[in-house]
């Protein structure tokens, strides 16, 4: 995996082919401890100043991290766990109190913000 800078629309020479290898620095974390970065930030909500004094890496190493997986989740996953369900699944599963306004197609409990 590359990681995604959000500066850049388009891809870098070694992004087109994956025989050519990632120029500049080696990786710092393996991909496990990436994943793992990505879910205490997703899961925990800690910060990436915190993240980066807990894995040894800077604040913007982080922030390419995840940011890089997320995207990559985000992209790989739209079709089996990121699906919108249809007006006819909300209908028939929405909650009495939420009834009386039928144009309602999501809910958000907004029970912990991070930020």
């Amino acid at each position: 995996m590359k990681y995604r800078d959000i500066k850049k629309e388009s891809e870098s020479y070694y992004q087109r082919s994956p025989s050519k290898k990632k120029s500049g620095r080696k990786r710092q974390l393996s991909v496990t401890e990436e994943v793992v970065l990505v879910l205490c930030r997703v899961r925990l909500g800690l910060l990436n100043f915190h993240l980066g004094h807990m894995f040894g890496v800077s604040e913007s190493s982080v922030s390419k991290i995840v940011t890089t997986w997320i995207c990559m989740l985000s992209k790989n996953l739209v079709d089996t766990l990121l699906r919108w369900p249809t007006r006819e699944e909300v209908l028939k599963s929405m909650l009495k109190s939420f009834k009386r306004y039928p144009d309602t197609r999501t809910v958000i409990a907004c029970n912990r913000i991070f930020h």
